[in-house]
């Protein structure tokens, strides 16, 4: 929703698409996204609770999530209508369960079906909690799967660190470090974020973007064999940090339907994200 709702404040067209349960909290989030501009016409209703966190961000420390999945226990993403989108971007995988039974077969095949309907595909992570090596091994294994489907992808070095098991820096190589090795996996556009470190943008050749479906495929080749760090936008009276990173993946996400350049589409996503963090969530 934070992301939907960033780029619906930047002028583009959002459907939001979720499991909702048949208690109050799913009509308030009705409203509340549709105040944020959204339309939440493709939402299913399921007999469970609606899912929920609460952010704990006690001064000085980092923030704390208490999750509850609920109705997002049973999202697939089989219900989703590709017919008139652009893009498809899907949050979370590591907090939607149903996507990840036998192995990340839902969403390998969500994706699947928007590439053979010319849509882009965009994913975002979020942190793996309590990881094992086991699942750092499951989680390493299902995104080599995966990511030659994904054309963009915005995770934090948070959310790659706990998923893959492996130390990513803040430093500007080592976010661009961290970013080449999702292209390599296969993502057409890669940006690894590290809050007031800044981001590593890497992209991948001609061949992978003419892989690539709708928006991403049309883009011109100024954004083949890219690689660079931005750093993150100065903010003037911080508020909350809670959902910058999703508002970067929405400035990073608008700029590609708008046909912007590299070095100006990772600009918008930073101003994005700042604009974010100087009010309330």
């Amino acid at each position: 929703s934070n992301t939907g709702i960033a780029l619906a404040e930047l002028g583009t067209s959002v459907r939001a698409f979720a499991t909702v349960g048949d208690d109050a909290l799913a009509g308030i989030l009705r409203d509340l996204l549709r105040r944020g501009g959204l339309d939440p016409s493709g939402f299913e209703v399921v007999k469970a609770a609606t899912s929920y966190s609460i952010v704990i961000e006690a001064p000085g420390s980092d923030r704390t999530f208490w999750h509850h999945v609920g109705a997002n226990e049973s999202f697939s993403g089989a219900g989703i209508d590709l017919d008139g989108l652009d893009v498809l971007h899907l949050g979370y995988p590591s907090l939607l369960p149903g996507t990840l039974v036998d192995q990340g077969e839902p969403l390998r095949r969500l994706f699947s079906r928007a590439r053979a309907a010319n849509v882009t595909t965009s994913l975002d992570l979020a942190v793996v909690a309590n990881p094992t090596p086991a699942s750092r091994t499951w989680w390493s294994a299902f995104l080599a799967a995966l990511l030659p489907l994904v054309d963009v992808l915005t995770p934090s070095r948070d959310d790659l660190s706990s998923a893959r098991g492996q130390r990513f820096g803040a430093e500007p190589q080592a976010l661009c470090d961290a970013a080449s090795e999702l292209v390599e996996l296969g993502a057409a556009v890669a940006m690894v974020s590290a809050g007031g470190a800044g981001v590593g943008l890497a992209t991948g050749d001609r061949a992978r973007f003419a892989a690539a479906e709708g928006v991403v495929s049309a883009l011109g080749s100024e954004w083949f064999d890219q690689r660079f760090w931005t750093a993150a936008a100065r903010v003037g009276g911080p508020i909350s940090t809670t959902g910058a990173g999703d508002a970067l993946t929405a400035g990073l996400l608008h700029a590609l339907v708008e046909g912007l350049p590299p070095r100006t589409a990772i600009q918008v996503a930073v101003d994005t994200a700042a604009r974010r963090i100087e009010r309330r969530p």
